[in-house]
């Protein structure tokens, strides 16, 4: 069982919030990954789990959200 991860944010309070969520120890790792553009977060999020466990060697999380408009103004 994992009982240490890294969470890739620039925020120590979203550290702590996982932690508290996750009942783990969760350090905060700063690092600058790129950012594929799609409109599926899971790809995203996925490609940029992948790009920071390379960076790190070590286990990591990364919390992503994204909003797409369907339609706008569609009558």
């Amino acid at each position: 069982m994992i009982k240490r991860i890294n969470l890739i944010t620039g925020n120590d309070g979203n550290a702590a919030e996982f932690a508290a969520m996750l009942g783990i120890e969760i350090t905060a790792a700063k690092r600058d990954l790129p950012e594929i553009q799609s409109l599926d977060v899971r790809e995203v999020a996925a490609r940029k789990a992948a790009d920071a466990l390379q960076l790190l060697g070590e286990p990591v999380l990364v919390d992503d959200t994204g909003l797409a408009v369907e339609e706008w103004n569609a009558a």
